[in-house]
């Protein structure tokens, strides 16, 4: 797994991943587009039970480079710091598949599907500085197995 410099600008992240999915894919990407991470100061999993929530922005970005190929019905998705790649068949009904990251897209690609939209072929390069969540449960569950007199703020 490759280490991304946390401290990189976005205009930094974004030459990075270009560079990257020329590397990949063999020319420039169309498109790059990025979307800054999130955290919730109040209101964790509320917002979809009726609840306030109020999100804040944070200096983490999820990047991607893009562009059109001209065969149809597949999505080729790249993530750089894994050094590993997706294809996901966007001309039937989608399903999950490998690798594990690719769920998180595909069940966004299904909800474009389920709406009607039709999706293109697409070659894609991920970048991301977004913590995994998967670090954030691992951390909390490790708290929670804290015996009591143990320092929960580490």
């Amino acid at each position: 797994m490759e280490v991304v410099h946390y401290y990189m600008t976005l205009k930094e992240l974004a030459a990075r991943v270009a560079a990257e999915f020329q590397k990949h894919y063999g020319r420039a990407p169309r498109w790059i587009v990025a979307a800054p991470g999130r955290v919730n100061v109040i209101g964790e999993h509320t917002d979809y039970n009726d609840g306030f929530v109020l999100p804040m922005a944070i200096e983490c970005y999820a990047i991607m480079a893009a562009n059109t190929v001209i065969v149809p019905g597949k999505i080729s998705v790249y993530d750089t710091q894994f050094n590993e790649a997706a294809v996901i068949d966007v001309s039937a009904p989608i399903t999950k598949g490998q690798p594990n990251w690719s769920n998180y897209i595909r069940g966004v690609l299904t909800g474009f599907q389920n709406r009607g939209v039709k999706l293109p072929a697409l070659d894609v390069a991920l970048l991301s500085t977004v913590p995994p969540t998967s670090l954030k449960k691992r951390k909390q569950d490790e708290r929670s197995r804290l015996p009591p007199h143990a320092s929960r703020h580490r």
